[in-house]
């Protein structure tokens, strides 16, 4: 047995790093999994580029990455080395709205050279889980892109739909306590946006089969997650996920 991915992916509010955290608990009862933090990843790297001075609307130069690696630790924590010096960033550093922005921008001016070396983080990441018989689980925007790069891989691919309705709600809860929420989430919306435009983020597409049939690995599927609590969307992927076939 080798081990699986499942890739979620989806806009602001759908919940995919939410489901990403239970769907892998629910895995862990039975088999080892790993919980494989796209977001954390994309992220740090973003900021991290951003504190070595690099403005996120210019074109990165090509070779900002060439002596850089990066680790994976638990709890959501990265660990970028550069010539030595180790930087990490925590969750708390990184989910910041800000961030995500810095994110989005390098996407857009710097694909190539930003997106390249993060998704290559990921995917070395996958590859050595599913060697192990672990499987992981990967909620971010790029997830579709990471699974169909990692062809060895049996990936069960979803977007998670939501409606702008339940974004608004669920970012309001997201961001409660934190000074001028509307502009926060009229950010995390614009973001969306941009992601769509750069490519970074799928379009919701009612093509996608729903998860009820049989599931196919390299074929995305739609989970529409309005209504849905946590632990129904949960159980529906973890239904799905035995079913994976080749």
């Amino acid at each position: 047995m080798t081990g699986k991915l499942v890739a979620l992916t989806g806009p602001a509010g759908c919940g995919k790093d939410t489901l990403a955290r239970t769907l892998t608990g629910t895995i862990q009862r039975e088999y080892p999994a790993q919980l494989t933090s796209g977001s954390a990843v994309f992220r740090s790297v973003a900021l991290w580029a951003y504190q070595q001075g690099h403005d996120p609307q210019q074109q990165l130069p090509e070779d900002v990455f060439s002596s850089v690696e990066l680790s994976l630790r638990e709890e959501g924590v990265v660990e970028i080395i550069h010539d030595g010096r180790r930087t990490t960033y925590t969750p708390e550093q990184y989910t910041l709205p800000d961030v995500g922005m810095l994110g989005s921008d390098f996407a857009v001016h710097s694909a190539a050279v930003y997106k390249g070396f993060a998704i290559a983080a990921i995917r070395r990441q996958v590859t050595a889980n599913s060697q192990t018989e672990t499987h992981s689980v990967l909620g971010t925007r790029d997830s579709f892109r990471i699974a169909a790069e990692i062809p060895d891989v049996s990936s069960l691919s979803v977007y998670l739909a939501v409606t702008e309705e339940t974004q608004r709600q669920r970012l309001r809860g997201r961001l409660a306590g934190k000074s001028d929420i509307d502009s926060l989430i009229e950010a995390e919306l614009q973001r969306d946006r941009q992601d769509i435009a750069s490519g970074t983020l799928p379009c919701d597409d009612d093509r996608y089969p729903d998860l009820s049939g049989d599931v196919r690995s390299g074929i995305p599927y739609m989970l529409k997650n309005d209504s849905l609590t946590a632990q129904q969307a949960t159980h529906a992927l973890y239904t799905a996920f035995l079913k994976l076939g080749p």
